[in-house]
């Protein structure tokens, strides 16, 4: 029998169509947050370089933002044990809208700074509790499916502000007063500022209601000891922080670089990288939403599984193939790591007593960053020295590393960690 027959596929969708109204308002939220970053992430450059800045102070901006992520997560522990989850939300949405309408308009170098730095510390404020919100709005059966979901909105918003930033400059550029290229790239970044300013507003509408955990008709058992143990508990922390430091630094290896790398070893074009790039961001969204289908079958093993399947695939681009193959292997590791984020996220916040979610997401937002950004810095020394080569088998060798982190610590309690693939509600009657 298939895992998803015509009855179980039906269910299963309306499992994600079954999502409270705050679940909804976070999906829809953070998906126009996500558009806004997508624009940034694609226009805040080259606006950068049309005010006449050089690249060193574009690359100072980029740290300056990672910076502010990072020195944000740390005490987003504290404010979420005095603030509802869904107001931190909102305030670091408006936030986050208000630095980009600055960033858009200012054009010296220390306002360009500063806002930059809040930009930074407003993201991860506005991302951070969105796990242990997920916690309080979903039932063991669906829990997967929100994690999924609100992952798809993520990526989705992404790449939908990515396209937005290359078609805003080809209107402006029809109309006579908004030509040239800081006209045009600062009307796609007020865009952007607009359209998360969009999403404040759902934020805004998430109401303080939650679900019973209990209510979930499920007998699949929580991970967290009924009666924690401080130092057990604090092992398991650094433990995560750990694994997350090290994929972290996997990927801060060769994402940063991958358009440098189609573009000088596979000679692509832009276009033919843009094209890659929205591709995979397609392809990513829909399989990332099969994210409960694995969880079904343990969360922590194919957490495990699919992550150190990962390596070899970034292997595939250490023995230097031709474009297509390099591609596949590059949707490829963007789809395993999707669907392992999910997995990641769903585990890490089951495994601990509830009252250190918010301290458990913030401490791993805080070691993925440090770690991004040092491998960031790594990786274009090496590679100008010594070429792609080393730094995929670098990126391989951590991932695997951070795989056996996570099974090493928490590999005894892995079975169980399973989630059905919906809710009893949602089985077709026989």
């Amino acid at each position: 029998m298939s895992l998803l027959g015509a009855g179980n596929a039906a269910a299963y969708v309306r499992s994600f169509a079954g999502f409270t109204l705050n679940v909804r308002r976070l999906v829809a939220a953070t998906m126009c947050l996500w558009v806004g970053i997508g624009i940034f992430g694609v226009l805040f450059n080259l606006y950068l370089i049309s005010l006449g800045y050089s690249v060193a102070f574009v690359g100072l901006l980029a740290a300056v933002s990672t910076v502010g992520q990072a020195g944000a997560s740390p005490i987003l522990g504290r404010v979420l044990r005095r603030w509802r989850a869904h107001q931190v939300m909102t305030a670091a949405g408006a936030l986050a809208a208000v630095s980009m309408a600055a960033s858009a308009i200012l054009a010296q170098a220390v306002p360009l700074v500063m806002a930059t730095l809040i930009l930074g510390a407003a993201i991860a404020a506005a991302t951070i509790p969105s796990s242990p919100f997920i916690m309080e709005q979903s039932t063991v059966a669906r829990r997967a499916h929100v994690f999924s979901a609100y992952t798809a909105s993520s990526t989705f918003g992404s790449m939908a502000g990515s396209l937005l930033s290359g078609i805003v400059p080809a209107v402006a550029s029809m109309v006579p007063l908004l030509r040239g290229q800081v006209a045009s790239d600062r009307l796609g970044l007020l865009l952007g500022a607009a359209i998360t300013a969009v999403g404040v507003i759902s934020f805004a509408k998430i109401t303080a209601d939650r679900v019973e955990e209990s209510d979930s008709g499920s007998t699949s058992p929580s991970v967290a000891r009924a009666a924690p143990d401080q130092d057990a508990t604090r092992s398991d922390m650094l433990a995560m922080m750990v694994a997350t430091l090290l994929i972290a630094l996997s990927l801060g290896l060769i994402f940063p670089l991958f358009n440098v790398y189609f573009a000088t070893v596979h000679h692509a074009s832009t276009a033919t990288i843009g094209l890659l790039y929205a591709a995979s961001g397609v392809i990513c969204t829909v399989a990332v939403l099969l994210g409960p289908v694995v969880a079904k079958r343990g969360t922590l093993p194919w957490l495990v599984i699919m992550r150190a399947l990962s390596a070899p695939v970034i292997l595939v681009l250490w023995v230097n193939p031709g474009l297509a193959v390099a591609f596949m292997a590059y949707v490829g590791r963007n789809i395993l790591g999707q669907i392992t984020g999910v997995l990641e996220n769903t585990f890490s916040m089951e495994i601990v007593p509830a009252q250190m979610r918010a301290a458990v997401a913030s401490w791993r937002t805080f070691s993925y960053n440090v770690g991004w950004s040092v491998a960031s810095v790594i990786a274009g020394v090496v590679v100008v020295h010594l070429g792609f080569d080393p730094i995929f088998l670098a990126s391989a060798l951590l991932t695997l590393a951070g795989a056996a982190t996570w099974y090493q610590r928490f590999g005894r309690r892995a079975s169980l960690a399973r989630f059905p693939l919906h809710s009893a509600a949602d089985r077709p009657s026989v």
